[in-house]
């Protein structure tokens, strides 16, 4: 059984086009099982059908879809590298404080954009700088942050960890943020209209999971519900049906315990009142509920 965050050994099979025009390398593992990575992520890896490759297993989602990130072949995770300075520039960030980005280029040409937080120093173009490679993300490093003293522990997508709320705050955007700081003292934000009602206040400490990195290496972090949970069945009252098309079915309105209404596609008219669900996943601060 594949375990997120280890390593396995992958045989690459052939290169292939998906109906959407998306290219992707086919791997053969462990079990004789296939599975899927972009070729746009890894061009400069090298790869061709017959090489054997070590993937980790990045993380595997409610519905059993696994997600492989191929060792980089000029990297390693928790090491320090030298990158050249590409550009520089300050920008407001969600929270209206003004940050420090550089963008620098790596081994494979990416362009990478990253906090610079070096008091009193703004890298200039041509200039190289050492950064701590924190995880490596579709083929791309993600940078640690800049004087970190902790020693290094990277987080891991999946994983859940201690955030405390700091503030709420208005963006640039005109949108409300909660402003969380992690144990490294690193600050995130999270959109307030997505988690409301989790009652969340100034001091609290919640877990969150990583979900995922953004393009330009922020963590995106889904806080813990208090009202539901992943793989979790509920129970949901049926409170009103709506059609649009005949070809598109009837959308149902369900209510669940805690007094949260879900619309959700059917192809059918339930016969019962009450119907039974499971929680596939939660994201941004709601669930994805299938009806069983």
């Amino acid at each position: 059984m594949l375990e997120e965050g280890k390593e396995y050994l992958f045989r690459i099979e052939k290169e292939t086009t998906t109906p959407d025009k998306k290219d992707y390398w086919v791997l053969s593992g462990p079990g004789e099982r296939r599975f899927l990575i972009p070729v746009k992520y890894y061009r400069g890896y090298g790869f061709e059908p017959g090489r054997e490759i070590i993937c980790r297993i990045d993380r595997i989602n409610c519905s059993g879809q696994v997600f492989l990130e191929p060792r980089h072949p000029f990297y390693e995770e928790g090491s320090k590298y030298p990158f050249k300075v590409i550009s520089s520039g300050y920008v407001k960030d969600e929270t209206g404080t003004s940050v420090l980005y550089v963008v620098v280029k790596d081994g494979l040409d990416n362009l990478i954009t990253t906090q610079w937080k070096v008091k009193g120093e703004v890298p200039v173009p041509g200039q190289e700088i050492i950064l701590r490679i924190e995880r490596i993300y579709k083929g791309k490093p993600v940078f640690a942050p800049n004087g970190e003293k902790e020693k290094f522990r990277g987080y891991r997508s999946g994983k859940y960890y201690d955030f405390t709320l700091l503030r709420t705050r208005k963006g640039p955007d005109g949108e409300q943020y909660y402003i969380v700081t992690d144990r490294k003292g690193e600050i995130h934000t999270l959109p307030v209209k997505f988690y409301e009602h989790y009652n969340l206040k100034q001091g609290t400490v919640f877990r969150g999971r990583i979900v995922k990195y953004s393009s330009d290496g922020k963590r995106i972090i889904e806080p813990k519900s208090p009202f539901y949970r992943q793989g979790a069945f509920i129970r949901l009252e049926l409170i009103n049906t709506y059609t649009e098309t005949a070809e598109s079915g009837l959308t149902l309105e369900l209510k669940d315990k805690y007094g949260f209404i879900h619309f959700i596609r059917s192809d059918k008219l339930p016969e019962k009142k009450y119907l039974k669900g499971r929680v596939k996943r939660i994201k941004k601060g709601r669930p994805e509920i299938i009806l069983l």
